[in-house]
């Protein structure tokens, strides 16, 4: 570990203290597993190999790209998390109208390989297995995830062209290593644009597509008495400050329940999110008594009114359905992960210590108040409901809004920060 880190800052001008400060144990042994193996193949035997590796000449053409490539392989390296990988989906949608027979793999962690695999266009999710990994050569590489990570699954694996992020847009600079094309994405974009351009720069090419997609499930008979215009709430996420207060919740479903005559079915991911669900059950509601998979779980929201969530798995599912979201953010940007289309909406809270951020609130996991949620008001939330669910447009059945960098209302401005200001939403 000393000799590594000294040879790298030495050679390299590379702090790796500072880079692996606050990292988990694991991710530094998958960033030292990773210079290893480039030390070892001598991939960094000049310090211009990062600018000399930056561009092709192997690029494909628009005239490769028109021509049918039956045996076109493609492996996506996107191995967590959740709601990360539900984001990269309109990925595969890209690509099937570019190479209608195109073949795509995926690298996934374990537990989330039967939900890649039940993506329509997957032709085989590979759960991080190295002798598995390397097993196929493919025609192109895309590192969606950036970090250290994906970078090591990027070395292993064979391919014509590994296509990633540049280092200004890169999560981990180590990444960079990779890949042999790299690509400069604005972290302005909404996230699933910002998968979307890495294609689209790299193929020269723009498609409309649409990001809805319906996951191969089993019909549930248990899911069927459920199977009604309720709306879903889905009140958890994985960390506590992205989460509404619960008394706040269940006023603002008492309020619409009085207003709307809605009536709320809660589902929920684990054992404390359904102890949640329970303690905020009213007359009114209903909370599902079974943990469902993530493809039946979207079968059912496919089902629904309307969906109410926080930053969470359960959103961006959502975005994948023609159903429409109420969705409330604290530490984190919705212009940024809001599901697209006008038939999603985003409540943003206000930070009370002025925090600002493009992404994330830098506090988010540190916190001790969570202020920007959880002091978020009922009277605030029923407010800009209303205002939405008033005069908003309702998407026809079959009907999924489209997703393209051209003519996108996700675009920040190059110089914006979010400020937490909840009234600058009501546009999306």
């Amino acid at each position: 570990m000393k000799n590594l880190r000294g040879w790298l800052k030495n050679s390299y001008k590379l702090d790796l203290c500072h880079f692996l400060k606050g990292r988990s144990e694991g991710g530094v042994d998958d960033f030292i597993i990773f210079c290893e193996l480039i030390a070892a193949t001598s991939l960094l035997t000049s310090k211009k190999i990062i600018k000399a590796r930056t561009l092709s000449p192997e690029m494909p053409s628009k005239n490769d790209i028109s021509r049918d490539k039956s045996k076109m392989k493609v492996l996506i390296v996107k191995s967590s998390s959740l709601g990360d990988i539900i984001q990269c989906f309109p990925v595969l949608d890209y690509l099937h109208h570019l190479f209608p027979k195109v073949q795509i793999d995926w690298v996934v962690e374990s537990h989330l390989a039967s939900i890649i695999q039940a993506h329509p266009l997957i032709h085989r999710a590979i759960a991080k297995k190295w002798s598995e990994i390397r097993k196929e050569k493919y025609d192109y590489l895309f590192d969606l995830q950036g970090n250290c990570k994906s970078g090591l699954i990027t070395f292993i694996a064979k391919a014509k062209q590994k296509i990633g992020f540049d280092r200004s847009s890169v999560r981990e600079w180590p990444n960079i290593f990779a890949t042999n094309i790299r690509f400069s994405v604005s972290k302005n974009l909404n996230i699933r644009l910002q998968y979307l351009s890495l294609l689209e720069q790299f193929f020269q090419r723009k498609i409309e597509i649409s990001h809805a997609v319906l996951l191969k499930s089993a019909k549930s008979e248990e899911i069927a008495p459920f199977c009604q215009k309720y709306v879903m709430v889905c009140p958890g996420s994985k960390w506590t400050n992205k989460q509404l207060k619960e008394e706040t919740l269940q006023a603002f479903l008492q309020s619409l329940y009085e207003k709307y005559k809605m009536r709320f079915l809660f589902v929920w991911g684990s054992s404390v999110e359904r102890e949640m669900c329970e303690r905020i059950q009213t007359p009114f509601s209903v909370v599902l008594p079974m943990r469902l998979d993530t493809p039946t779980w979207q079968s059912l929201m496919s089902e629904m009114l309307l969906v109410i969530a926080v930053d969470s798995s359960a959103l961006h599912l959502c975005g994948t359905t023609n159903t429409p979201s109420f969705s409330i953010f604290g530490p984190t940007n919705a212009n940024i992960f809001k599901p697209i289309g006008n038939q999603h909406f985003a409540f943003q809270g206000q930070c009370p210590y002025n925090q600002t951020f493009l992404k994330q609130c830098p506090l988010l996991r540190t916190c001790s108040t969570g202020a920007c949620i959880r002091e978020i008001q009922m009277d605030a939330l029923l407010k800009e409901f209303s205002n939405w669910w008033n005069i908003s447009p309702r998407p026809e059945v079959g009907r999924a809004p489209s997703l393209s960098l051209e003519e996108n209302p996700y675009v920040l401005p190059e110089d914006s920060r979010h400020k937490n200001d909840p009234q600058q939403l009501r546009i999306l």
